[in-house]
């Protein structure tokens, strides 16, 4: 899983596409990477997502792409994980690269917008 697979993270050239950016990514279910296609900066829009993984499964994606997890639809499942990832990495970067994260608004806004998105598409 690239866990960022988003347009700005490909390289498309004349020897064919080539994927980016590799520092994130890891073992885990492909779903997010589609969910991810759409980045974080507009809210999570499920019903855009839905389209979009019914054209992956048109274009010969495995189907289970479109199955219920936990009682959820595919979408809002996939969306509410890949925002929860964002938090994680918005944390990790606050720890790592920020003196005093307390004195980062922005972090701390993007953070809430983020667990706020989570509570909504897993229906905590």
């Amino acid at each position: 899983m690239h866990s960022e697979f988003h347009p700005t993270s490909l390289h498309i050239g004349e020897r064919g596409w080539r994927l980016l950016d590799f520092a994130r990514a890891f073992a885990g279910p492909g779903l997010l990477d589609l969910a991810s296609w759409h980045g974080t900066i507009e809210p999570p829009h499920p019903a855009r997502l839905r389209v979009f993984l019914e054209q992956y499964v048109t274009a010969g994606g495995a189907p289970d792409a479109l199955a219920p997890r936990g009682g959820l639809t595919a979408e809002n499942w996939a969306l509410g994980w890949h925002r929860m990832w964002a938090v994680e990495w918005f944390m990790e970067q606050s720890i790592r690269w920020i003196d005093d994260p307390a004195t980062d608004p922005a972090y701390t806004k993007a953070v809430r917008r983020h667990l706020t998105d989570v509570l909504h598409l897993l229906e905590i």
